[in-house]
């Protein structure tokens, strides 16, 4: 996952940065804008996906095999590119659950279309 513009919402750094530094990163976001996740740090994935869509970042999230992209605007939108109709189903699903997890107040992302 690489975070392309922290700029519009950046209040609040330290949770971010106390998130990174519980994953092995202290580096500063624009020493180190990619984060990468293996099979067994789906938790952490998600939580950095949900704090992109809470601070109103834009950013990419696509796998290692090329075949999905998922694009998220600081607009609110969220936009998904993938290989096949059943991986877009999949993961727009799976990205759906995300962004109706989170509370509507955050300012986050609220719709995939």
């Amino acid at each position: 996952m690489m975070i392309t513009d922290w700029g519009i919402y950046n209040d609040h750094m330290e949770l971010f940065y106390d998130f990174r530094k519980s994953n092995g990163e202290s580096r500063l976001l624009i020493e180190a804008p990619v984060h990468v996740f293996d099979d067994t740090q789906r938790l952490s994935l998600v939580s950095l996906i949900i704090l992109s869509l809470y601070f109103n970042w834009d950013g990419f999230l696509c796998d290692l095999s090329g075949e999905a992209l998922v694009r998220f605007s600081h607009d609110g939108w969220i936009e998904l590119r993938c290989a096949s109709d059943d991986l877009a189903q999949e993961l727009g699903k799976e990205i759906g659950n995300i962004v109706n997890s989170m509370d509507s107040q955050t300012g986050g992302a609220k719709a995939i279309s």
